[in-house]
């Protein structure tokens, strides 16, 4: 077929556009700004020694009461104890003016570190009253294997603590086999159940993603039908509580290493928002970096993204991905993050 016929016949219309839309996907929306979408910058928080030290690996973060606590993925790394912050000051003063030295709360794991197999650490974790819930993981000879498993704050005159109880340990299946990716989100509701997610939940990875739905109203863990998910594209680190409608927050963020673990396909949310003019300059760059928190709702049967918009976190000048893995939300004022150990220990709070 000669050029004039394809022209006469629309085909090379037709082929030209579909090659377009197909240039346009592999970049999924993100080189297009939206100048309404919602950025914030991360206003870093200066941690006391031994506490800013890389190797705390910080993996998961909750608000307990009036403080914020944050969990190492190894604490027997700094003698079996985790930082625990009271958040009033981080709210009415800007938190990087005075270095920060958090209470040492100890923290027992019944032995947990030392009898599951391949044991790779403590990840998300959260509070529902005095109860505490913990994710787990590890690698069984190349076969990746999550946990929950609940614990206790035991307040007292001197010091609170915390205590698990390995009896209470319960499987959590990955939902694919990806080398350091177990169930690393927790989301209490308000009902009394908890949400389990994994890390990965791409299309190109899970072909029908859920997450693990628990009753945690007794003494010991029940598990419940799953969750229906959608497919959100990148990780999800860590999440906070949901609230009286069901609203949760995670942090959903992609390293440019990832891409071909992952295979990200079209990104729902930038599709729908746009993107922060930051990482719309990353990406431009060929730096596909995507740091943000994503809005989603469980409605009693299922969980979907909600109305809001995502919130984009400025990217650093210097393009380097920051690793956000701990994320703890106070309604009305802003989110706790933390880092695990790239490009170094970050503290952040990013007002709402």
């Amino acid at each position: 077929m000669n050029l004039r016929s394809l022209k006469s016949n629309g085909f090379l219309v037709s082929f030209l556009l579909l090659l377009l839309s197909c240039v346009r996907n592999s970049v999924p929306d993100l080189a297009i700004k939206n100048p309404r979408v919602r950025q914030r910058i991360p206003i870093l928080i200066n941690l006391a020694e031994p506490w800013d030290d890389a190797e705390r690996e910080y993996s998961g973060a909750a608000v307990y009461d009036d403080s914020v606590l944050l969990m190492p993925q190894y604490p027997h790394r700094v003698g079996n104890r985790i930082p625990m912050f009271p958040i009033k000051p981080f709210l009415v003063s800007s938190p990087d003016e005075v270095e920060q030295t958090p209470r040492a709360v100890p923290f027992d794991d019944d032995g947990l570190a030392n009898s599951i197999e391949g044991f790779e650490g403590f990840e998300a974790f959260a509070f529902l009253g005095n109860n505490v819930f913990v994710t787990i993981e590890s690698n069984q000879s190349g076969r990746m294997m999550g946990y929950l498993v609940r614990g206790r704050m035991i307040l007292s005159e001197l010091s609170p603590s915390i205590k698990l109880d390995a009896t209470t340990l319960i499987e959590l299946p990955p939902r694919a086999n990806l080398a350091d990716m177990a169930d690393e989100s927790i989301v209490i509701l308000p009902t009394g159940r908890l949400l389990t997610f994994f890390e990965a939940n791409g299309a190109n990875v899970v072909r029908n993603p859920s997450a693990y739905l628990f009753d945690i109203t007794g003494d010991t863990i029940k598990r419940l039908p799953d969750v229906p998910i959608p497919s959100i594209e990148y990780r999800l680190t860590d999440c906070s509580p949901a609230d009286r409608s069901g609203h949760f927050w995670c942090i959903n963020w992609m390293y440019p290493g990832d891409e071909a673990k992952l295979n990200p396909a079209r990104d729902a949310f930038a599709e729908r928002w746009g993107i922060d003019s930051s990482q719309s300059d990353a990406w431009r760059a060929g730096n596909k970096l995507v740091e943000r928190l994503v809005e989603l709702q469980f409605d009693g049967a299922t969980v979907q993204a909600t109305e809001n918009s995502p919130i984009y976190l400025k990217l650093r000048s210097d393009g380097l991905p920051r690793n956000w893995e701990s994320l703890a939300f106070v309604p009305e004022q802003g989110f706790f993050l933390a880092t695990d150990n790239y490009p170094k220990t970050l503290f952040a709070f990013v007002r709402l």
